[in-house]
Formats: C-alpha cells, structure tokens, sequence
C-alpha cells in the first residue's frame, strides 16, 4: 500500500460520517497510463457528493464514463483500506458502492440490457441498510424509449433525493424540470468554434476523433439545470456532417 501510494502520489483520505464525499484532483490509474501511451494527459476532476441525488451531464466524448469510474474505484480503494488516487479526498465510510454501466453478462443470459438494468437496481435497492452507500449508474435506462427513459432517471433522482444514501447518475436524458437534485456537467468544448472545417480536408477519422479530444475540456463543474443544447451537434458538424444536415438538426433545436 505504502509502495503503490508513493509511486502514484496518492493522498491520506479524510473519513467521518457527517462529510459529504469530496475529490479534489482525481484520476484513474488505468486510463492514465493509456492516454500517456498515445502521448495525451489525463484531466484530473474534482467533485462533492453530498446524501440525495446527483446528476452527471454532458455530451457523448465528454468523459462522463472515465468520471464514473474514477469515482467509484477511489470510493471502492478508501473502503478497502488503500489510499486514493486524488490530491485531496474526504468521504464517509460507505457500507457498500455500487457501479452499474453497460455490460453483456445480462444479454448473454437472456436478458436486454434494459432488463439487465432492471434486475441490478433491484439488487441494490435490496441491499442497503440505515449505513449510507455510494450508487453510481452509468446512463441507466438507455435502451428503452426516451419518454419511458426520463420518467425512469426522474423517478431514480427523486427516490433517493431526501435519503442519506449517495446516488450519482450520468444521463442524457432532460430533467431540468426536477428539484432538489445536485447537478454537475462535463465543460465540454472549449473553444466557441472548431475554426476551419478540418473535416473537409482530413480523411482519417482515427484523426479527427484525436484533434476533437484535444478540444474537449472534461473536468467537471456544477450545472444551474438549464436546458443546454450544442455540443453533440458541432461533434457531429466536426466529424462529417455536412451543413445542409447540420441546418435540418438545428432547425429542430430552435
């Protein structure tokens, strides 16, 4: 342990019951060492999870996944005894944490993710205790309809708004309408415009995807819930949507 937290930087956590979990500057070990293999950096992030609900937003690319997972295996090593990848962490001692995120191991038994989805809430509804717990879900309800869908990532929210568990959701679905929820968003892109259309004049897409990463800024920052609309537009503009499709998409965002 002494070993791995010196070679990593990590930090002595802070523990105690009546704390929210707090990040500052965390990273994920294994995505660290696979950007610094394609010669990128890591984007470290910082957040504070208090009991109730958040909700996690941001465009596709944003890096609301490798957010989820930073926090849940640095949630998951304090548990164990281990120290954090994060310059700074402070949290209650949680009975359990929770991930749920896309996998097959349902599909393959017979089940779609949905009702995948559907059997692992269950299973943790049915595991928590008066010790609070760490929930994260990755998009969940993705796979049904998107009426359907945002009841479902509503109702979730709203269950666990007022109860001293921790629930953490990345979604895409429009919940502005919900209160007494916390909220964060991925910053996104940076820039105001991408300049010159690159997409015109690259024919590699593996580039574009890499100039686009360099674009994007995927730390986290709180979000007021107002309806936010661009980003996956001008991702699809970048990536070869041609302006005529692009002026249809946007008419319908008007």
């Amino acid at each position: 342990k002494a070993r791995v937290a010196k070679q990593y930087g990590c930090s002595l956590p802070k523990l105690d019951s009546s704390i929210p979990m707090t990040m500052q500057g965390a990273w994920h070990p294994y995505f660290q060492h696979l950007l610094e293999k394609r010669g990128k950096k890591m984007t470290k992030i910082s957040i504070e999870l208090k009991p109730g609900s958040t909700a996690l937003t941001g465009a596709n690319m944003g890096g609301k996944s490798m957010a989820l997972k930073t926090i849940h295996l640095n949630a998951v090593l304090v548990k164990y005894g281990l120290l954090p990848f994060a310059e700074e962490m402070s949290c209650p001692f949680f009975r359990e944490v929770h991930l749920l995120h896309d996998d097959q191991e349902e599909v393959r038994q017979g089940l779609s993710s949905f009702g995948g989805e559907v059997v692992k809430i269950r299973e943790i509804l049915s595991s928590l205790t008066e010790m609070p717990s760490l929930i994260i879900l990755d998009e969940p309800a993705r796979g049904t309809n998107p009426v359907e869908g945002t009841a479902i990532v509503g109702g979730l929210l709203n269950h666990f708004k007022n109860r001293h568990h921790f629930l953490l959701v990345a979604t895409h679905f429009d919940l502005h309408d919900l209160v007494g929820i916390y909220r964060y968003q991925v910053k996104g892109l940076k820039e105001l415009s991408f300049g010159e259309s690159v997409h015109k004049n690259v024919d590699n897409s593996h580039i574009l995807v890499d100039r686009l990463q360099e674009k994007m800024d995927y730390s986290l920052e709180k979000w007021d819930g107002s309806i936010a609309t661009g980003d996956a537009v001008r991702i699809a503009e970048y990536l070869g949507f041609t302006e005529e499709l692009t002026k249809e998409i946007r008419k319908l965002l008007e």
